[in-house]
């Protein structure tokens, strides 16, 4: 099942407005098989590089206006 930047963009909208505020142990890919695929080609994209792979994350959460959250993964990602 592919899924598009809209659609990522609204589950994560979603999430984060449902129970993105609540405290979790850990976000796992399998909490969300729909977005395998896209992790995937994610991966593939950026040559399995781990430092994109950061950069994309903080970039992720910037794109969905999770700007505090963008700065807290960033600044745990600085201290690796």
């Amino acid at each position: 099942m592919k899924i598009t930047k809209s659609q990522l963009k609204e589950i994560i909208k979603e999430e984060l407005e449902s129970g993105g505020e609540q405290e979790r142990e850990e976000w796992l890919p399998r909490d969300y098989p729909e977005l395998n695929s896209l992790i995937s080609q994610a991966g593939k994209d950026i040559e399995w590089d781990v430092g994109k792979a950061m950069a994309f994350a903080v970039a992720l959460l910037e794109d969905v206006n999770a700007h505090d959250m963008a700065k807290q993964v960033n600044s745990l990602l600085l201290k690796m």
